[in-house]
C-alpha cells in the first residue's frame, strides 16, 4: 500500500514496476527477494551518515556504506532511522568507532545537518530526482540506477559523439565536498 501511494496510485505503480523491472533485474543478479513489505522509515539519518562518512572517509567508504544499506534495507527490511544499525554500517563499511558513529547520529547540530540533507534533497528533486541510485552524468544528464546497461551507454556514447565538455561535479559545493574527490 505504502509503494502505490508513493507513485500515486495502482497505474503509476504499475507503471513503474514495468519501467524499472526490479525483480527481474534482481532475479538476474541473484536476488531472489526485494522485501516490499519492509516497515518504512524516515531516512534523514541514512542520509547524514552518507554525507558524514563522505566528507570524512571518502567516496570509497561512502560506496561501500550504500551497498551495506541496501542490502539491509531492500533485502533484510531494517529501517534507515535505526542509529545502532548506523553505526554498524559505518563500522563495517568504513572501519568508524560505533561509538563514534552513534555520537555523531545523536548530535543534531553535527554537521551534516538536518537541513543539510534537505537542502540536498530539495536539489535532487529540481533535477527530477526521486529515487537511488540515480546517476548525474556530466552536469545534468540523469539516468535512474534502476535503467539498462544500454541507456548508459548511449547517453555515454551522445557525449562523446557531441564532444560535451566536461564540467563540475554538480553536488560538490552543496554536499561540502573538494570536487577533485568526486
Amino acid at each position: 500500500a505504502r509503494l502505490i501511494r508513493k507513485w500515486g496510485g495502482e497505474a503509476g505503480f504499475e507503471a513503474q514496476k514495468r519501467r524499472h523491472r526490479l525483480k527481474e533485474r534482481g532475479l538476474e543478479v541473484g536476488i531472489a527477494k526485494f522485501d516490499l513489505d519492509r516497515t518504512a522509515s524516515r531516512t534523514v539519518q541514512s542520509h547524514r551518515l552518507v554525507q558524514w562518512l563522505t566528507r570524512t572517509r571518502g567516496l570509497e567508504a561512502t560506496e561501500a556504506a550504500y551497498a551495506e544499506l541496501s542490502q539491509r534495507h531492500f533485502i533484510q527490511g531494517h529501517k534507515l532511522n535505526d542509529n545502532a544499525m548506523l553505526a554498524d554500517v559505518a563500522l563495517r563499511a568504513a572501519g568508524v568507532p560505533v561509538a563514534t558513529t552513534l555520537a555523531f547520529l545523536e548530535d543534531a547540530i553535527a554537521p551534516p545537518t538536518e537541513g543539510d540533507v534537505f537542502r540536498a534533497y530539495h536539489a535532487c528533486q529540481n533535477l527530477g530526482i526521486n529515487g537511488i541510485p540515480t546517476f548525474v552524468i556530466n552536469g545534468g544528464r540523469v539516468i535512474s540506477g534502476a535503467a539498462a546497461a544500454a541507456e548508459f551507454v548511449d547517453v555515454l556514447q551522445d557525449i562523446h559523439d557531441k564532444g560535451d565538455p566536461l564540467v563540475d561535479p554538480i553536488f560538490a559545493d552543496l554536499l561540502g565536498l573538494d570536487p577533485r574527490h568526486l
